[in-house]
């Protein structure tokens, strides 16, 4: 087998953190036939883009429905088996995995006191541990030849908690927290990808797409006691290659809040948000690369914001990630 570690040393407000973003241990030649393992803390198999890190996206920043179903990269500590075969010339690959944490930290929980309202996504929620508040994962992916240089690949990904987020609940109508109550989350996603390379005029097209179904658990002060909350959500990105120096791409998703109480209606505007970017990136190497993004966000209650992005992206070594498709 093999192991990795994405540390992050991350300056914020003049004061500098330490992250372990991934470490883990893949095991291949250990198992038999087509088979992994993957241990330790790492970014979860759900989504073509999940195990993909910021900076090597195509754009900058998470898109909004990773961010409101997730609270941002879906980052989990456990097990997930990994296994690949053929159906004639198709190759297809699945994933079950397993985690006792998962999530990004957070210290807005909803403690005791507070004045709180929505159920948090987070590895320390509950500040322990049962099968019941354990993440559950599942993936099938496949990806097709599409003419002599280009692919298309879809893919099937799902999580379920049964009883692993903290919802915070008001149960005598002061507007303060009183208890956290362990509440589930279920989404599934279905994720669409195609390059379309042409090597004789070295240009190339590049577009993906993801749809999320969200169910989730809040506490309702009506009922006094949890109900399931529907939100969907979508993003999707195109890029084109001018060259392999320059391109250029256009970024947008849509979401509705994860507690919203309005149902799930698609682009009805009702309890949801939506961002749209345009960028220009011009690769020095394969190593370099400098990006220009202009950015629009419509948050969830407030007012819109505009946000100009200049992103230097240098690599020094080998760079390469443990799963691309």
């Amino acid at each position: 087998g093999w192991a990795y570690a994405v540390i992050a040393f991350e300056d914020e407000g003049g004061e500098t953190s330490i992250a372990l973003e991934e470490g883990a241990m893949w095991l291949d030649d250990a198992l038999p036939g087509n088979f992994s393992l993957r241990g330790g803390k790492f970014l979860a198999d759900f989504g073509k883009w999940n195990t993909i890190h910021v900076h090597d996206r195509a754009y900058a920043f998470m898109p909004g429905p990773s961010e409101e179903f997730f609270g941002g990269e879906l980052n989990v500590s456990g097990l997930e088996l990994h296994h690949w075969f053929g159906v004639g010339d198709l190759p297809v690959r699945w994933s079950v995995g397993v985690a006792p944490q998962f999530g990004e930290e957070s210290s807005d929980l909803g403690d005791v006191g507070m004045p709180q309202s929505s159920t948090e996504f987070s590895g320390e929620a509950l500040g322990r541990r049962t099968p019941s508040q354990f993440l559950y994962t599942a993936r099938v992916t496949a990806q097709h030849d599409v003419g002599l240089n280009g692919f298309f690949q879809w893919g099937l990904s799902a999580i379920h908690t049964p009883a692993g987020l903290a919802a915070p609940a008001d149960t005598n109508g002061d507007d303060l927290v009183d208890a956290q109550m362990e509440a589930s989350q279920t989404t599934v996603a279905l994720d669409l990808s195609v390059r379309l390379p042409d090597p004789a005029t070295r240009t190339a097209h590049a577009a993906s797409v993801e749809l999320y179904a969200n169910s989730r658990e809040v506490w309702d002060e009506g009922s006094a006691a949890l109900e399931n909350r529907d939100a969907n959500g979508i993003w999707s990105d195109y890029e084109y290659s001018f060259n392999p120096e320059w391109s250029a791409g256009v970024y947008g998703a849509w979401w509705q809040a994860a507690a919203n109480d309005l149902g799930a209606e698609w682009f009805t505007g009702a309890e949801a948000a939506s961002s749209r970017a345009l960028f220009l990136t011009w690769h020095l190497s394969h190593f370099n690369r400098l990006r220009l993004q202009c950015a629009q966000e419509s948050p969830l209650d407030a007012e819109n914001s505009w946000t100009l992005v200049l992103q230097w992206t240098v690599i020094l070594g080998n760079h390469a990630h443990p799963l691309d498709w």
